[in-house]
């Protein structure tokens, strides 16, 4: 199903953004874009599993990548697109977010306010400090994200205490 929604999902880029260039075609079945979707799904994980639980070893984190391929076949990412270890996904990681590939055009921003925006309450404040801690630090001013001393200690704070919390909780939340 989720494979039949991305094919249906077409269209032209609106403006130049990054690499991409205004009135090139956009496609999200297509196999790059599906593993960058994959791989913010994977890295996720992997930051937060280490930041929130215990640091995974480099065998750990290939066992993960190698199990994680398996879903990603699923939503129509071939075998040749997909970094065939750890250190390969690593690469291609660091390579992508380094590159033009990756910037923050009018469609993301209208995501981003939608999810982020609201009412400036503490909870919201905080919601976006932690993300702006997950995000890789060129995107974090594009998206108008907290990114000074104070919000770097308040993420980092935040990942000691739900470390220390996360072990407690029951089945039932930690497993959502």
């Amino acid at each position: 199903r989720v494979r039949a929604i991305h094919e249906r999902i077409r269209g032209r880029v609106s403006e130049d953004v990054g690499a991409f260039k205004r009135g090139a075609l956009y496609l999200a079945h297509d196999a790059r874009a599906l593993l960058w979707v994959h791989a913010t799904l994977v890295e996720t994980s992997v930051q937060l599993y280490d930041a929130c639980v215990v640091n995974l070893s480099e065998a750990e984190r290939d066992q993960f990548w190698q199990g994680s391929k398996r879903f990603a076949r699923l939503f129509g990412i071939p075998d040749d697109v997909l970094p065939s270890d750890w250190g390969d996904f690593r690469r291609y990681w660091d390579e992508t977010v380094a590159s033009d590939e990756i910037a923050v055009g009018r469609p993301a921003l209208e995501m981003a306010e939608f999810l982020l925006g609201g009412k400036p309450t503490r909870s919201m404040r905080w919601y976006r400090r932690f993300t702006a801690g997950l995000l890789p630090q060129k995107l974090r001013a594009p998206f108008g994200l907290p990114d000074d001393p104070e919000d770097r200690a308040s993420f980092e704070s935040s990942l000691r205490a739900i470390r220390r919390v996360y072990p407690r909780l029951p089945a039932r939340l930690r497993y959502i």
